[in-house]
Protein backbone atom coordinates (compact mmCIF):
# COMPACT_ATOMS: atom_id res chain seq x y z
CA UNK A 1 0.00 0.00 0.00
CA UNK A 2 1.45 3.70 -0.42
CA UNK A 3 -0.25 6.85 0.85
CA UNK A 4 0.09 9.34 -1.81
CA UNK A 5 1.18 12.96 0.04
CA UNK A 6 -1.96 14.28 2.06
CA UNK A 7 -3.77 10.78 2.25
CA UNK A 8 -3.80 9.38 5.85
CA UNK A 9 -4.93 6.49 7.82
CA UNK A 10 -7.18 6.68 10.93
CA UNK A 11 -6.96 3.63 13.21
CA UNK A 12 -10.20 3.16 15.97
CA UNK A 13 -9.07 -0.22 17.00
CA UNK A 14 -8.43 -3.71 15.20
CA UNK A 15 -11.85 -4.04 13.55
CA UNK A 16 -12.05 -0.46 12.30
CA UNK A 17 -9.27 0.89 10.04
CA UNK A 18 -9.69 3.41 7.08
CA UNK A 19 -7.45 4.58 4.33
CA UNK A 20 -8.62 8.43 3.54
CA UNK A 21 -7.63 10.40 1.12
CA UNK A 22 -6.47 14.08 0.99
CA UNK A 23 -10.30 15.54 1.11
CA UNK A 24 -10.54 13.37 4.08
CA UNK A 25 -13.38 10.70 1.80
CA UNK A 26 -12.69 7.05 2.30
CA UNK A 27 -10.72 5.33 0.06
CA UNK A 28 -11.05 2.02 1.37
CA UNK A 29 -11.12 0.18 4.52
CA UNK A 30 -8.25 -1.91 5.95
CA UNK A 31 -6.72 -4.14 7.86
CA UNK A 32 -4.00 -3.75 10.29
CA UNK A 33 -1.19 -6.25 10.86
CA UNK A 34 -0.26 -7.82 14.25
CA UNK A 35 -1.45 -7.14 17.72
CA UNK A 36 -3.18 -3.77 18.96
CA UNK A 37 -1.17 -1.47 20.30
CA UNK A 38 -1.88 -0.59 23.76
CA UNK A 39 -0.32 2.41 25.79
CA UNK A 40 1.44 1.76 29.11
CA UNK A 41 1.39 4.39 32.39
CA UNK A 42 4.05 6.77 31.93
CA UNK A 43 6.18 7.55 28.43
CA UNK A 44 5.49 5.15 25.61
CA UNK A 45 8.60 5.23 22.56
CA UNK A 46 6.43 6.11 19.17
CA UNK A 47 8.07 5.31 15.84
CA UNK A 48 7.89 5.75 12.38
CA UNK A 49 9.82 4.38 9.16
CA UNK A 50 9.12 4.12 5.46
CA UNK A 51 10.96 4.41 1.80
CA UNK A 52 10.30 7.75 0.63
CA UNK A 53 11.00 9.07 -2.72
CA UNK A 54 14.46 10.09 -3.44
CA UNK A 55 15.11 13.62 -2.60
CA UNK A 56 12.29 14.30 -0.22
CA UNK A 57 12.08 13.81 3.38
CA UNK A 58 9.33 11.52 4.11
CA UNK A 59 7.18 12.49 7.45
CA UNK A 60 4.18 11.25 9.53
CA UNK A 61 1.98 13.16 11.90
CA UNK A 62 0.77 10.32 14.63
CA UNK A 63 -2.02 12.00 16.95
CA UNK A 64 -2.67 9.51 20.00
CA UNK A 65 -6.35 10.05 21.32
CA UNK A 66 -6.77 8.47 25.02
CA UNK A 67 -10.19 6.75 26.30
CA UNK A 68 -11.22 5.82 29.74
CA UNK A 69 -10.49 7.30 33.44
CA UNK A 70 -9.80 11.60 33.10
CA UNK A 71 -5.76 11.70 33.32
CA UNK A 72 -6.13 13.51 36.53
CA UNK A 73 -4.55 16.88 36.76
CA UNK A 74 -3.20 16.61 33.07
CA UNK A 75 -4.84 17.93 29.50
CA UNK A 76 -7.45 19.62 31.55
CA UNK A 77 -8.65 16.22 33.70
CA UNK A 78 -9.26 17.03 37.76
Amino acid sequence: MTLASGQFIEYEGPADCRWHDERGAVVRRIAPRGEQPNLATGENPVSFACDGPAGYNARAMITVITQGRALGGQAGGK
